[in-house]
């Protein structure tokens, strides 16, 4: 799909669902307590709405950045792993080296 039919479906179909979406956080923010979970999460995501709209202003933006985590994620999961390289420049040398990869 192209970038602009992209960014015209998402005006069609997303900018209605974010609307009702937003407005039922408006809504419910005054009725949830400010130290429960879903107070905590309405407040959260007003507090970042513009942020996460941004997708809707251009069609070459991805809506999620799922390709970039699954690329570092082999490396976020093996740290644990090579946590124990043996000694600081050996584990001064795996950084390096796994960073250059995953770059």
């Amino acid at each position: 799909m192209s970038p602009q039919d992209r960014f015209l479906l998402r005006e069609k179909k997303t900018t209605p669902t974010l609307t009702s979406f937003k407005t039922w956080l408006d809504n419910h923010l005054t009725k949830t307590p400010v130290q429960s979970k879903i107070g905590e999460a309405i407040r959260y995501t007003l507090s970042n709405w513009e942020l996460l709209n941004n997708y809707l202003k251009d069609g070459r933006i991805e809506i999620d950045n799922n390709l970039l985590e699954n690329a570092i994620r082999p490396f976020a999961v093996g740290r644990k792993n090579w946590l124990f390289m043996g000694s600081p420049s050996g584990a001064k040398a795996g950084a390096i080296f796994y960073s250059l990869i995953e770059t």
